[in-house]
């Protein structure tokens, strides 16, 4: 049997996702990328996601649906920041339905077409997966330790956030790159 290619994890840097952002023209497409950056969240977590878990009082928001049955693919309760406190609060202000990610009145299944459409119109590639990784990578940047980065994004695991998100992190192999110490 053939190896399996190893995925291609594309993250934006800071300067691609304002570009990106600023391509993004409908207000449910800038609530979901908000919630990307922010969250970390996977996409079908932030499509599944009603206004009754967002509990704007103590700033958390909670991925878990009621009734929902737990897949390797855990969700997480995660804090709001600042800047998507904002965001959240002209959704729900503008809401008709239960859904925070909702158009004309109904709930969104996909949001592949608002992607392409500011993908081509800001010439910088995103998926909506490319969310979830970017906000890892600048997470891991600004030095949030591994663990405490692999609970946010809910991994099991913190093997799995060591192996995508620890060369990101400014300290990375420095221990060892400079244990040698001066020798010319």
């Amino acid at each position: 049997m053939p190896p399996v290619p190893e995925r291609q994890e594309r993250h934006l840097e800071r300067s691609e996702f304002r570009k990106f952002l600023a391509a993004v023209k409908a207000d449910h497409a800038r609530l979901y990328v908000m919630l990307g950056i922010y969250t970390m969240a996977r996409p079908s977590a932030i499509l599944d996601l009603t206004w009754d878990r967002v509990d704007f009082m103590r700033r958390r928001i909670d991925f878990t649906p009621p009734g929902h049955v737990r897949t390797n693919k855990r969700r997480t309760i995660v804090p709001i920041s600042d800047d998507l406190l904002t965001e959240l609060q002209k959704g729900f202000d503008a809401a008709t339905t239960e859904w925070v990610i909702e158009r004309g009145g109904k709930k969104v299944a996909c949001i592949k077409k608002a992607f392409q459409a500011a993908s081509q119109r800001s010439g910088v590639h995103a998926t909506p997966y490319t969310l979830r990784h970017t906000g890892a990578v600048w997470a891991a940047e600004a030095g949030v330790p591994m663990a405490e980065l692999a609970q946010f994004m809910g991994h099991d695991d913190d093997r799995t956030t060591q192996k995508h998100y620890a060369r990101f992190g400014p300290d990375y192999l420095a221990g060892v790159a400079n244990a040698i110490g001066k020798v010319a």
